[in-house]
């Protein structure tokens, strides 16, 4: 098995120019600007972060789940991300979200809303509570946006939709809302955070997560 320096130096032999498609751009874009974080961490053996129990939530968000999701939106839907119990006047009841993204028009549209826990020893009662809040958001943050246009007589846009990501322990759940007919919440894909060097190969299905969603 490789080392985290010889996954370091192949990590950073990867140029986005020796590839055609543009998916496959941003797919290696998005894998040379946040993987080293989690080969660092895999570094540390037992002190890993991924791997101990009093793992606080905000330094395992900040430094696994945010830049994660802060680089894949921008580069594959030019949406600013910013994390760290963020309010919003598009809140429910002004609440603070983990993570929020706007577009970058001139608008500055809030369309993600993101609730994280910490990575062990999570009561199922906050992960189920997260998850409501993401929904009730999304739905406040589509409302808003349809509002706005109405009130400035510009065109609905009937594929108009906004997006969640609950990470619940070591799970990310990627959600999306809209309206067609009737209001949906779905599930667009989910994937397990890799924690050390046995769990590499999880990494291409966390990555694919991410970008099929943002």
């Amino acid at each position: 098995s490789m080392t985290q320096q010889e996954w370091t130096e192949s990590v950073k032999n990867l140029n986005v120019d020796n590839f055609t498609e543009d998916i496959t751009k941003t797919a290696v874009t998005v894998v040379t600007n946040t993987l080293d974080n989690f080969l660092q961490a895999f570094s540390l053996g037992f002190m890993n972060p991924l791997l101990n129990e009093s793992t606080l939530e905000h330094s395992y968000l900040n430094d696994f789940v945010h830049p994660c999701l802060k680089t894949a939106l921008y580069y594959c839907a030019k949406v600013y991300y910013t994390s760290g119990e963020i309010p919003s006047p598009h809140h429910i009841k002004r609440q603070k979200g983990d993570g929020i993204g706007l577009t970058t028009c001139a608008n500055k549209y809030q369309i993600v809303y993101v609730e994280g826990t910490r990575p062990y020893k999570v009561d199922p009662k906050k992960i189920l509570d997260n998850q409501n809040k993401i929904g009730k958001n999304l739905k406040s943050l589509f409302l808003e946006i349809m509002g706005d246009r109405v009130r400035t007589r510009r065109i609905i846009m009937p594929d108009m939709e906004v997006f969640g990501v609950s990470s619940a322990e070591h799970n990310l759940y990627m959600y999306v809302f809209g309206f067609s007919g009737n209001y949906y919440l779905q599930e667009v894909d989910s994937a397990s955070v890799p924690r050390d060097f046995t769990e590499m190969e999880k990494f291409i299905f966390f990555y694919e997560a991410i970008l099929k969603w943002a």
